[in-house]
């Protein structure tokens, strides 16, 4: 299916809607809603600061449905690597547009991005527990490794 895509960077003046965004992908995952005002506050003080280092948010808008998603991502400098890596935080779609071919598009979108970062790849975490996606991921090329685990640790 063909979409008429767009990936239009959130301004400021946006972040309301970005942060509904946020909040309908934290309901999925089954955390709520209720992220902390000083969270909300340091995330749109990090896009209101965001050069090409840091913190970035785009839109995802199709003609058809408007804004129905959104992808967050970092771009910073690693030293494993020698060099800058986009390291991909949130893909969100809406239910109503999902396997419609859009996910291709904005993997395809990252890859781009990081490119022109002079990264040789992008990098992100998903849970062992989300098959569809990691079944997606598979399919656009991504190679599952074992090579970084996450760590927590409370504070």
């Amino acid at each position: 299916m063909s979409h008429n895509v767009q990936f239009i960077p959130v301004k400021p003046n946006q972040f309301e809607q970005l942060f509904e965004q946020i909040c309908l992908m934290t309901s999925f995952y089954g955390k709520g809603v209720s992220i902390p005002h000083y969270n909300k506050f340091k995330l749109y003080d990090s896009l209101l600061n965001a050069g090409k280092v840091g913190f970035h948010a785009e839109f995802i808008y199709t003609k058809s449905e408007g804004v129905c998603g959104y992808i967050t991502y970092n771009i910073a400098f690693t030293s494993s690597a020698c060099g800058f890596n986009l390291y991909v935080d949130d893909i969100y779609l809406n239910s109503g547009v999902q396997r419609k071919g859009i996910g291709k598009l904005i993997i395809e979108h990252l890859q781009r991005k990081a490119k022109g970062i002079g990264s040789s790849k992008l990098m992100w975490q998903v849970a062992k527990t989300n098959e569809r996606a990691i079944d997606f991921y598979i399919k656009q090329g991504a190679e599952i490794t074992d090579d970084h685990l996450s760590c927590e640790l409370a504070v």
